[in-house]
């Protein structure tokens, strides 16, 4: 289980590595521990000083809770590094920017060469909150139900 994205409930998003499933559930069940009694997210979050007496004195980085975990046989930004693109896939995209952005028989080479460029772009251009950031297909997801434990 090499690479895992974690997708929390508020859309943010990061990617970690694990050795095994049990590094996984040990690592995110602490976590969303944190997140549901509303602890800082790691050791390093430096508690608040700013707040009034009395008031809750989370961390800096709160922790949030775990919506899903995508697991990925390699890092989901490695996508598109080695640059070769189907080469229907590439025809479509260039036949489609030039439609788009055709203006009386002229298009900006620009265009066409970044909507081409942007093809081996590791990342989802304006993912919504709870999908990947990643075009990379994940291998899995993971079984979320370890983290009934501590809630």
């Amino acid at each position: 289980m090499p690479f895992v994205e974690i997708i929390y409930e508020t859309g943010n998003k990061s990617v970690a590595y694990y050795e095994t499933d049990e590094e996984m559930q040990s690592a995110l069940s602490e976590h969303h521990r944190r997140a549901i009694n509303g602890e800082p997210g790691t050791s390093q979050s430096a508690l608040r000083n700013d707040l009034n007496p009395g008031e809750t004195r989370i961390g800096s980085w709160v922790a949030e809770r775990i919506k899903d975990v995508l697991i990925y046989d390699q890092h989901p930004a490695d996508y598109g590094e080695d640059q070769l693109m189907d080469v229907a896939d590439v025809k479509k995209v260039f036949n489609d920017t030039i439609k788009e952005s055709e203006m009386q028989g002229v298009v900006h080479v620009q265009t066409v060469a970044a909507a081409i460029r942007d093809m081996s772009n590791s990342m989802v251009p304006e993912p919504k909150a709870h999908e990947s950031q990643f075009k990379m297909e994940e291998t899995a997801k993971a079984d979320l139900s370890f983290l009934k434990a501590v809630e």
